[in-house]
């Protein structure tokens, strides 16, 4: 949702481009650490508490994303929280034969 937006979001937090388009770098790289840690929580204790876990984080993420006025930091923050809403998938095993 960052890409038709980043020139618009660069020029009203006054930063440069690029820094706009690492927002979603670095919310990859919290499902990418985070992504298999909890996908193998899911298999001890089931998927319902992860996507709930999921929806609360990207819940409170958009309410921060929203609230966060013209803060570059406080977006950083908002896009790594996120994140951790981005890692309900499936595990990666499956053992229903």
């Amino acid at each position: 949702m960052l890409a038709p937006s980043t020139f618009a979001l660069a020029e009203i937090l006054d930063v440069t481009t690029a820094k706009i388009s690492q927002l979603s770098g670095y919310q990859l790289l919290v499902v990418g650490l985070f992504g298999p840690v909890l996908s193998a929580l899911a298999h001890k204790w089931g998927k319902r508490p992860q996507y709930i876990f999921a929806s609360l984080m990207g819940l409170t993420g958009s309410i921060i994303c929203v609230a966060s006025g013209k803060s570059y930091a406080t977006l950083l923050a908002c896009r790594l929280i996120q994140g951790f809403g981005t890692t309900a998938r499936k595990p990666l095993y499956s053992y229903n034969w």
